[in-house]
């Protein structure tokens, strides 16, 4: 993140754990940079085996002019390591509900949702779920 030169905050937002039968907050990482900015959020969300550095070379043209939100999905980066089911299926939901999770405790309404990767997978998953919440779907390298 050293190449960032947009002032940012990083912080951990804890989401509730019952999607993932935790009795514990989990703990997001995330990185919010130009969040007084009254345009629509854009949200990025990165692939397998990433975490929030992935963007660093990006954040700083992205959050020009919109807020910007990325952060570690659970299991990755520095965010939770939470058990998941070892179904396929009950751990994509689990994993979708941990996003909605996360919306709610940052705040936001709608956004533009850019996954790449694995992340443009669970985006994609999350706006079928969650039509209301996306006004943008973007999946780069899907």
């Amino acid at each position: 993140m050293s190449y960032v030169k947009t002032k940012y905050v990083g912080r951990y937002v804890g989401i509730d754990g019952d999607s993932l039968r935790t009795e514990t907050k989990n703990r997001v990482w995330t990185v919010s940079l130009n969040e007084e900015s009254d345009k629509t959020p854009l949200v990025l969300v990165h692939g397998f085996g990433a975490g929030t550095a992935l963007w660093a070379l990006n954040l700083d043209s992205l959050a020009s002019k919109r807020p910007v939100y990325a952060f570690d999905i659970l299991g990755f980066g520095r965010s939770a390591r939470p058990n998941f089911d070892s179904e396929s299926m009950a751990a994509e939901s689990q994993l979708v509900q941990s996003i909605e999770d996360w919306r709610k405790a940052v705040g936001l309404e709608r956004f533009v949702l850019l996954g790449h990767s694995m992340g443009g997978f669970l985006v994609s998953s999350y706006a079928i779920k969650h039509p209301e919440r996306v006004e943008h779907l973007i999946l780069a390298d899907p």
